[in-house]
C-alpha cells in the first residue's frame, strides 16, 4: 500500500505520520471522508511519534477497505 503503517498482529493498525499536527489533520480529513481514524498523539505515544489508529472489525467489508487505503493514499500521498 505504500502506507506509513507499523506492525501489528491485531485489529488495531496504526499509521505512523509523526507530528501532532499532521496525524490531527488526516483524522479530520478522513472524518469528512466518512471514515472515523483517531489521531493518538502524546502522551499516549512517545512524543515525535503521533499516528493514527486505524481498529479493523468483522463488519467492515473488502470495499471499505479499499476506499480507506484509497483515501489514505490521497491524504499521505
Amino acid at each position: 500500500s505504500g502506507l506509513p503503517l507499523l506492525p501489528s498482529a491485531t485489529a488495531i493498525q496504526p499509521v505512523l505520520l509523526g507530528s501532532d499536527e499532521a496525524a490531527l489533520a488526516a483524522a479530520e480529513k478522513l472524518k469528512q471522508a466518512g471514515f472515523f481514524v483517531p489521531a493518538i498523539r502524546p502522551p499516549t505515544v512517545p512524543e515525535g511519534q503521533a499516528r493514527l489508529r486505524i481498529t479493523l472489525s468483522a463488519l467492515h467489508s473488502q470495499k471499505d477497505i479499499q476506499e480507506l487505503i484509497g483515501v489514505l493514499s490521497e491524504i499521505l500521498g
